[in-house]
């Protein structure tokens, strides 16, 4: 994806234990191995703002974006017309307060958490794009955290990764807290757990594979995937692989671990059973601002870590959603006057 997380990364891009040395070392990204790909761009007439997300739902492409009256925008993938609103502000039930929402696409349900609610809405995808009001089969509410990023279902629970300091947690099928997971993993010598916090709340994401399974965590500071599942009740971490050194500094807010010479690692992510798919950039902080902040590449893992596969992209890209069906992936990029457009290449 990401996302509410583009705000905060804009905005503030103007170890909890110790750990052996061995967890310094690193996999390779080999920029070399990249094929070049060009995208083609979709042309529509419907206007829109700041795309944050970008999710497939059978033939219908969302994008949470505000439009004006909603903040979720449903374009045909095949052609990008535009076909409706979603979500319209004042309309009533069924309407989305605000942009604060993080939106999911999981088997036959589509997934809205609606951050200052603290409440996830299931609604069944047919319903989602063909009726004129579409309406939460249900609603759930969250306990304990007033606030929650990337919240998806996993194997009968809920996982979240809180708005507060904490790592990720775990919730049964109701909402109700059960336990949390506190592990962070290595960022460097000396690096304290105040930062650890920051660079895992604010410049992190992660999401579920299909079928619930298993789910991954990527970080943007730095190039770091980790995997879990669920085993007796208590989130378990299986892979944990490195890709590029994040190269930070202590600091109390989220701005102030980032240094020129950070790295910047994946930013967007979308999965299959099979792939893990994440816009990289690779670049440091400095280069990365002077590329207008667009990553240059999608990669490609499988469910253990290993990269499969690395894509230029011609032009950049800031978020993606893959199209199994027309081997596509759908990317979010920009145009020559810096507005945000959607288009995709072939796989």
């Amino acid at each position: 994806m990401i996302f509410f997380y583009k705000i905060i990364f804009i905005v503030f891009l103007l170890v909890s234990t110790s750990c052996d040395r061995k967890d310094s070392i690193y996999s390779s990204i080999k920029i070399s191995d990249a094929v070049l790909v060009k995208p083609v761009i979709l042309r529509t007439d419907k206007l829109h703002a700041e795309i944050y997300d970008i999710r497939i739902l059978d033939s219908v492409l969302v994008l949470r974006s505000n439009d004006g009256r909603g903040c979720l925008q449903l374009f045909d993938k095949l052609n990008f017309k535009f076909l409706k609103t979603n979500g319209i502000i004042g309309r009533g039930p069924g309407e989305l307060k605000n942009d604060a929402i993080e939106i999911k696409t999981i088997q036959d349900s589509l997934y809205i958490f609606q951050l200052t609610t603290n409440e996830f809405s299931i609604y069944n995808i047919n319903a989602f794009i063909n009726d004129s009001l579409p309406l939460a089969e249900r609603t759930i509410k969250f306990e304990k955290y007033n606030g929650n990023f990337d919240i998806f279902p996993m194997d009968g629970y809920f996982v979240s990764r809180p708005t507060i300091k904490n790592r990720i947690a775990l919730y049964n099928s109701s909402g109700q807290h059960l336990k949390d997971f506190t592990e962070y993993p290595y960022l460097g010598d000396n690096i304290d757990q105040i930062t650890h916090d920051l660079a895992f709340r604010f410049f992190s994401l992660t999401e579920p594979k299909p079928d619930l399974s298993m789910f991954v965590s990527l970080t943007f500071l730095g190039g770091i995937i980790e995997i879990f599942n669920i085993k007796d009740g208590s989130i378990n971490k299986i892979v944990e692989r490195r890709y590029l050194d994040p190269n930070l500094q202590n600091g109390k807010d989220p701005g102030s671990i980032i240094k020129e010479s950070t790295n910047m690692g994946f930013y967007g992510v979308y999965v299959t059973d099979d792939f893990i798919y994440a816009s990289y950039s690779g670049l440091n902080h400095r280069d990365y601002r002077e590329n207008n902040i667009l990553l240059n590449y999608v990669a490609v893992f499988d469910w253990t870590g290993n990269i499969k596969k690395l894509y230029k992209v011609e032009g950049g890209l800031l978020d993606l959603a893959v199209d199994e069906v027309l081997n596509r992936i759908y990317i979010v990029t920009k145009n020559s006057e810096g507005e945000e457009i959607v288009g995709y290449f072939n796989i």
